[in-house]
């Protein structure tokens, strides 16, 4: 659908002066709105991906969200004090067996039904989160592009 903006702009050396100012008037007054429609959305945005933990980078009329896939590192000595059922032994070869933590899932949806409670705390100070990987999503209006 073409309008009569659109056709304006076709046939811009065509048009009358006061017709260009008008014109002009309009393209500034609907930037104007898009820009703050885009600073609302983008704000909306911002909000969300923080929400999800990942980082956002915001580049104006860019942005980019770095999302990390994460690993736990567990102080094994304690899981095997506080929450043994979360733990089992790798098999014995040349090397005597070690223990691990077999459930990493399950271990944090205990700690997190403990609340926060003394046992939680402990578990939870076993914990180091190692984040690796990131995935980079960029996010453009005016391309549509992700």
């Amino acid at each position: 659908m073409t309008t009569p903006l659109d056709m304006a702009l076709a046939r811009l050396e065509d048009i009358p002066d006061h017709e260009l100012l008008q014109v002009a008037e309009q393209l500034q007054k609907d930037f104007q709105e898009a820009n703050q429609r885009w600073g609302r959305c983008k704000a909306e945005m911002i909000k969300r991906a923080a929400a999800t933990e990942a980082s956002v980078i915001d580049g104006g009329d860019i942005l980019c969200q770095i999302e990390w896939s994460k690993d736990y590192d567990w102080d094994v000595a304690t899981i095997a004090s506080e929450a043994p059922q979360y733990t089992s032994w790798t098999e014995e070869r040349v090397i005597p067996a070690e223990q691990k933590v077999k459930d990493t899932r399950g271990l944090n949806l205990y700690i997190k039904k403990l609340g926060n409670t003394d046992k939680a705390i402990r578990l939870l100070s076993a914990r180091r989160v190692v984040e690796k990987n990131p995935r980079f999503i960029f996010m453009h209006p005016i391309s549509g592009e992700d």
